[in-house]
Protein backbone atom coordinates (compact mmCIF):
# COMPACT_ATOMS: atom_id res chain seq x y z
CA UNK A 1 0.00 0.00 0.00
CA UNK A 2 2.91 2.20 0.56
CA UNK A 3 4.35 1.86 -2.56
CA UNK A 4 1.33 2.65 -4.47
CA UNK A 5 1.11 5.83 -2.35
CA UNK A 6 4.89 7.07 -2.97
CA UNK A 7 4.37 5.80 -6.92
CA UNK A 8 0.82 8.33 -6.95
CA UNK A 9 2.78 11.18 -5.78
CA UNK A 10 5.77 10.39 -8.19
CA UNK A 11 3.27 10.98 -10.72
CA UNK A 12 1.68 13.81 -9.00
CA UNK A 13 4.62 15.78 -8.92
CA UNK A 14 5.65 15.11 -12.52
CA UNK A 15 2.37 16.36 -13.62
CA UNK A 16 2.67 19.71 -11.49
CA UNK A 17 6.28 20.25 -12.46
CA UNK A 18 4.69 20.25 -15.89
CA UNK A 19 1.92 22.69 -15.15
CA UNK A 20 4.12 24.58 -13.59
CA UNK A 21 7.13 24.67 -16.54
CA UNK A 22 3.96 24.88 -18.95
CA UNK A 23 2.79 28.30 -16.74
CA UNK A 24 6.24 29.59 -16.63
CA UNK A 25 6.48 29.33 -20.63
CA UNK A 26 3.11 31.09 -20.63
CA UNK A 27 3.90 33.73 -18.22
CA UNK A 28 6.93 34.53 -20.16
CA UNK A 29 4.64 34.75 -23.40
CA UNK A 30 2.16 37.40 -21.57
CA UNK A 31 5.53 39.66 -20.43
CA UNK A 32 6.68 39.89 -23.65
CA UNK A 33 2.84 41.46 -24.82
CA UNK A 34 3.10 43.50 -21.91
CA UNK A 35 6.71 45.08 -23.05
CA UNK A 36 5.21 44.99 -26.87
CA UNK A 37 2.64 47.03 -25.56
CA UNK A 38 4.49 49.41 -23.71
CA UNK A 39 6.56 50.17 -26.20
CA UNK A 40 3.63 50.97 -28.44
CA UNK A 41 2.35 52.99 -26.01
CA UNK A 42 5.92 55.06 -25.63
CA UNK A 43 6.18 55.29 -29.50
CA UNK A 44 2.72 57.26 -29.72
CA UNK A 45 3.59 59.39 -26.41
CA UNK A 46 6.96 60.20 -28.32
CA UNK A 47 5.02 61.51 -31.32
CA UNK A 48 2.57 63.36 -29.08
CA UNK A 49 5.54 65.32 -27.76
CA UNK A 50 4.87 63.51 -24.28
CA UNK A 51 7.29 61.97 -22.13
CA UNK A 52 7.48 58.28 -22.53
CA UNK A 53 6.24 56.47 -19.30
CA UNK A 54 7.39 52.96 -19.43
CA UNK A 55 10.93 53.04 -21.23
CA UNK A 56 13.17 54.16 -18.87
CA UNK A 57 16.27 54.73 -20.01
CA UNK A 58 17.40 55.45 -23.84
CA UNK A 59 21.43 55.05 -24.57
CA UNK A 60 21.58 54.20 -20.82
CA UNK A 61 20.31 57.35 -19.53
CA UNK A 62 17.79 58.63 -17.54
CA UNK A 63 14.87 59.75 -19.92
CA UNK A 64 14.89 63.47 -17.75
CA UNK A 65 18.75 63.83 -15.43
CA UNK A 66 16.92 66.87 -13.66
CA UNK A 67 13.40 65.65 -13.22
CA UNK A 68 13.26 65.38 -9.53
CA UNK A 69 15.94 68.58 -8.87
CA UNK A 70 13.98 70.64 -6.24
CA UNK A 71 11.22 68.00 -6.03
CA UNK A 72 10.61 66.96 -2.13
CA UNK A 73 10.68 63.02 -1.91
CA UNK A 74 6.65 62.84 -2.26
CA UNK A 75 6.80 64.79 -4.93
CA UNK A 76 9.49 62.87 -6.88
CA UNK A 77 7.34 59.38 -5.81
CA UNK A 78 4.37 61.46 -7.09
CA UNK A 79 5.97 61.89 -10.49
CA UNK A 80 7.40 58.23 -10.64
CA UNK A 81 4.44 57.02 -10.04
CA UNK A 82 2.61 58.58 -12.45
CA UNK A 83 4.86 58.08 -15.21
CA UNK A 84 4.83 54.79 -14.57
CA UNK A 85 1.49 53.77 -13.90
CA UNK A 86 2.34 50.83 -11.86
CA UNK A 87 2.19 50.47 -8.56
CA UNK A 88 5.60 50.41 -6.03
CA UNK A 89 7.04 49.53 -2.74
CA UNK A 90 8.14 52.06 -1.28
CA UNK A 91 12.13 50.44 -1.92
CA UNK A 92 11.31 49.97 -4.96
CA UNK A 93 10.61 54.02 -5.58
CA UNK A 94 13.68 54.86 -3.69
CA UNK A 95 15.48 52.80 -5.95
CA UNK A 96 14.21 54.00 -9.07
CA UNK A 97 14.65 57.60 -7.70
CA UNK A 98 18.03 56.87 -6.82
CA UNK A 99 18.23 55.37 -10.51
CA UNK A 100 16.96 58.30 -11.66
CA UNK A 101 19.24 60.83 -9.73
CA UNK A 102 16.98 62.01 -7.29
CA UNK A 103 19.00 63.51 -4.22
CA UNK A 104 18.33 61.74 -1.10
CA UNK A 105 21.28 63.91 0.64
CA UNK A 106 19.82 66.70 -0.08
CA UNK A 107 16.69 65.47 1.51
CA UNK A 108 18.45 64.89 4.44
CA UNK A 109 17.82 60.75 4.06
CA UNK A 110 20.71 58.73 5.23
CA UNK A 111 21.02 55.47 2.98
CA UNK A 112 20.46 53.10 6.19
CA UNK A 113 16.83 54.63 6.70
CA UNK A 114 15.74 55.78 3.11
CA UNK A 115 12.98 52.97 2.46
CA UNK A 116 11.64 53.46 6.22
CA UNK A 117 11.30 57.24 5.34
CA UNK A 118 9.88 57.16 1.75
CA UNK A 119 7.56 54.21 3.43
CA UNK A 120 6.67 56.99 6.04
CA UNK A 121 6.21 60.11 3.67
CA UNK A 122 3.83 58.32 1.71
CA UNK A 123 1.31 57.01 4.24
CA UNK A 124 1.57 60.69 5.91
CA UNK A 125 0.47 61.86 1.94
CA UNK A 126 -2.74 59.36 1.58
CA UNK A 127 -4.45 62.68 -0.35
CA UNK A 128 -2.21 61.70 -2.79
CA UNK A 129 -0.63 58.18 -2.03
CA UNK A 130 -2.81 54.91 -2.02
CA UNK A 131 -1.43 51.98 -0.29
CA UNK A 132 -2.27 48.61 -1.62
CA UNK A 133 -3.17 45.50 -0.10
CA UNK A 134 -0.09 43.92 -1.58
CA UNK A 135 2.07 46.61 0.37
CA UNK A 136 2.48 48.14 -2.85
CA UNK A 137 1.80 52.18 -3.09
CA UNK A 138 -0.49 53.90 -6.32
CA UNK A 139 -1.87 57.31 -7.17
CA UNK A 140 -5.14 57.67 -5.35
CA UNK A 141 -6.28 59.58 -8.85
CA UNK A 142 -6.01 55.99 -10.34
CA UNK A 143 -8.89 54.19 -8.00
CA UNK A 144 -11.12 57.40 -8.09
CA UNK A 145 -11.35 57.27 -4.22
CA UNK A 146 -9.02 58.70 -1.78
CA UNK A 147 -7.69 56.57 0.74
CA UNK A 148 -7.40 58.97 3.43
CA UNK A 149 -11.36 59.14 3.83
CA UNK A 150 -13.12 56.27 5.13
CA UNK A 151 -15.99 54.21 2.96
CA UNK A 152 -18.55 54.28 6.27
CA UNK A 153 -21.44 56.70 6.01
CA UNK A 154 -21.81 58.91 8.64
CA UNK A 155 -23.40 57.21 11.43
CA UNK A 156 -20.60 54.49 11.14
CA UNK A 157 -17.82 56.88 10.90
CA UNK A 158 -19.50 58.57 14.38
CA UNK A 159 -19.38 55.41 15.95
CA UNK A 160 -16.08 54.39 15.06
CA UNK A 161 -14.29 57.71 15.64
CA UNK A 162 -15.97 57.61 19.21
CA UNK A 163 -14.38 54.02 19.72
CA UNK A 164 -10.76 55.81 18.15
CA UNK A 165 -10.66 53.50 15.52
CA UNK A 166 -11.44 56.17 12.36
CA UNK A 167 -9.48 59.81 12.87
CA UNK A 168 -11.00 62.48 11.92
CA UNK A 169 -9.92 65.13 9.84
CA UNK A 170 -8.71 67.05 12.38
CA UNK A 171 -7.02 64.63 14.38
CA UNK A 172 -4.83 64.59 11.76
CA UNK A 173 -2.42 67.52 13.55
CA UNK A 174 -2.11 65.45 16.40
CA UNK A 175 -1.67 62.45 15.25
CA UNK A 176 2.20 62.04 16.17
CA UNK A 177 0.74 61.92 19.60
CA UNK A 178 -2.12 59.92 19.93
CA UNK A 179 -2.51 56.87 18.40
CA UNK A 180 -5.42 54.84 16.91
CA UNK A 181 -6.15 51.67 15.99
CA UNK A 182 -7.39 51.29 12.53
Amino acid sequence: MIHNLEGTWGIIMEHLQATIEYLEIKLREQMQDIEETKKIIDRLLRETGQAPRYQRFSNGAPVSTNEYYGRTPSQAAQALLARNCNPLSAAEIVKELEADGFDFESAKWPLSTRNRNMAISLSKNRHLFSKLPNKTWGLVTWNGTNSAEPSLDSSEVVEKRAEGRVKSRLDDDVSNIISFDE
